[in-house]
């Protein structure tokens, strides 16, 4: 499996790579999302716990216009995962749908988590300006 995503918070390193490519040997033209020639400005980030909660609103200044938003999903396992989520079963493994969806609108982020326990909270980032 193509490793396409690399996401490294303390470091700045932020990278999505195009489908096939790995994402630590791709050129600037492989890459779809790359922080070194990133426009929108980082305005609010921060984690989300689930808490047994089916969601939680996480609330910040309005900007006047829809940010752009990731949310990357936390397992307990330990796992993050961006942009889906991608379970580990017995046996093998197979890709299920993302266990946390949202809704940003007029100053709130709104995570609502799915039917997957697993998942014990989401990180997310809010983008002052969209790509």
């Amino acid at each position: 499996m193509t490793k396409r995503a690399v996401l490294k918070p303390l470091s700045g390193v932020f990278r999505v790579s195009k489908p096939g490519i790995d994402v630590d040997a791709a050129t600037s033209d492989q890459l779809l999302l790359d922080e070194r020639a990133f426009y929108g400005q980082l305005y609010l980030t921060g984690y989300a716990a689930r808490g047994g909660a089916s969601s939680q609103t996480i609330s910040y200044p309005p900007l006047g216009y829809a940010p752009m938003v990731i949310v990357m999903n936390a397992f307990s396992d330990g796992r993050i995962i961006y942009p889906t989520s991608h379970k580990f079963q017995s046996g093998g493994s197979s890709l299920v749908l993302t266990a946390t969806n949202y809704i940003s609108q007029n100053g709130s982020l709104i995570l609502n988590f799915q039917s997957d326990t697993s998942v014990v909270g989401s990180y997310y980032l809010i983008f002052r300006k969209g790509l």
